[in-house]
């Protein structure tokens, strides 16, 4: 999850309870057996909120997805990363879904620890 000059402020989404998305989006990885990540910015500032997916057992692609701001997005995708994030994305996140080129090599968050 990015938290860089945009991403997770309330300069930029006051109102917004970025804490709580962090736990939620926490807890939705860890009980797919993973983990998540908080990083600095990302370099997607126009789409932030960002959260980064890696899903189970897929070593190299990601799922970059920004506006992650309300309940249902929030709802959402937590319930695909718990779910290994290795079906379709749901309707909202799918929605969110965008390409950013190239992802840094340190970021690595939601599901980075697989499931065996």
């Amino acid at each position: 999850m990015c938290d860089g000059c945009c991403c997770g402020t309330d300069r930029k989404h006051p109102g917004v309870d970025h804490a709580a998305i962090r736990e939620r989006i926490d807890a939705a990885a860890v009980s797919a057996g993973g983990r998540s990540r908080v990083v600095g910015c990302v370099g997607a500032c126009e789409r932030s909120n960002v959260v980064i997916v890696r899903p189970a057992g897929i070593s190299t692609d990601r799922v970059w997805v920004g506006g992650v701001l309300d309940d249902e997005i929030v709802d959402q995708l937590c319930d695909w990363i718990a779910a290994d994030a290795v079906t379709p994305a749901p309707a909202a996140v799918a929605a969110r879904v965008f390409s950013n080129g190239s992802t840094p090599p340190s970021v690595s968050v939601a599901l980075s620890g697989l499931r065996s």
